[in-house]
């Protein structure tokens, strides 16, 4: 560091040498920061490129060719579709080359080649079959007797007879549970795919339904069997119920996972599946 001494105390030759050690010091200075700046930039121009591969510097004098090297790994063809699986007559193609395009010599037929292609209906349409059931009146009180059938639910009359079917119930629930997707997406896919038109809310709606019928009653001795297990790892987290804040506690005996949901995070929650004791 340059010492702070009274220039006036200096000889001429001691303030013409303070000035080069001033000017030795500036020109260090700049040169680191003229480094500093040239490792920086880079950094900044790779932060802002949030879609590009991370980069090793410059290429090396000989780059190894892109790919897998032939025979590493597993390598499999895509299998045929079966026998059974083939949905139209077989369609004869013919060549449309008189010569051959190399030597230009005659063809002659040789074999056949069959290429199978797997493709959706051109535009799917949704089966809508229809129930018409037999209303009968008693004609002592006047009361309306319908007709029952076991596709039929009791109340499936009046705004609700348009009901879903067993297979598009069972498919809309399976895409948010089975693949991840959020549910708010998944009547639009089953519009795009199948053409079948329901909402957010049917879908929860029919997830209810099912915690309070047959999957209510399968819930019930899972939590049961909680406290006769030997161990359980209770974890919770955040959930939501009508927008308001809630927890989440899962119950992880070694038979099932058994969830519940609270509208806060309290001791008395684990007590309810999990006995004190």
């Amino acid at each position: 560091m340059i010492e702070r001494a009274p220039l006036q105390a200096l000889s001429r030759e001691a303030r013409l040498a303070l000035v080069a050690e001033w000017h030795r010091q500036v020109a260090a200075w700049r040169a680191s920061q003229e480094a500093l700046r040239a490792e920086m930039e880079p950094r900044k121009r790779g932060g802002k490129r949030q879609a590009a591969p991370f980069s090793k510097g410059t290429r090396g004098p000989a780059p190894p060719p892109p790919g897998r090297k032939p025979g590493s790994g597993p390598c499999r063809y895509r299998e045929a579709p079966p026998p059974e699986a083939i949905t139209a007559r077989p369609v004869d193609v013919t060549g449309t080359l008189a010569a051959c395009p190399v030597w230009g010599g005659l063809l002659a037929e040789e074999r056949g080649d069959c290429v199978d292609r797997t493709e959706w209906p051109e535009r799917p349409r949704p089966q809508v079959p229809r129930d018409r059931g037999q209303v009968c009146r008693c004609t002592v009180c006047g009361t309306a007797v319908r007709g029952q059938h076991p596709a039929v639910a009791p109340a499936h009359a009046g705004a609700t007879a348009p009901r879903l079917g067993p297979r598009v119930r069972a498919a809309a629930p399976a895409l948010p549970d089975g693949v991840g997707m959020p549910v708010r997406k998944v009547p639009a896919v089953l519009r795009a795919v199948s053409g079948v038109q329901l909402t957010q809310g049917a879908i929860t709606q029919e997830a209810l339904r099912r915690a309070a019928g047959t999957s209510g009653t399968g819930y019930a001795p899972w939590r049961a069997a909680v406290p006769e297990a030997p161990a359980g790892h209770p974890a919770d987290t955040g959930w939501r119920v009508g927008g308001e804040p809630a927890h989440l506690r899962a119950g992880e005996p070694a038979a099932a996972t058994v969830d519940q949901i609270r509208p806060r995070h309290r001791h008395e929650a684990v007590q309810e599946v999990i006995p004190a004791d």
